[in-house]
């Protein structure tokens, strides 16, 4: 990766941290 826009690091660093918050639910669980 050669990304040097500090912009770009945070906006990827940003979806990573949504898609870590983000849990799914198990059809299971219903």
């Amino acid at each position: 990766m050669y990304i040097q826009d500090e912009e770009v690091v945070l906006s990827i660093q940003f979806l990573i941290f949504k898609f870590r918050s983000y849990k799914p639910v198990p059809h299971s669980a219903f």
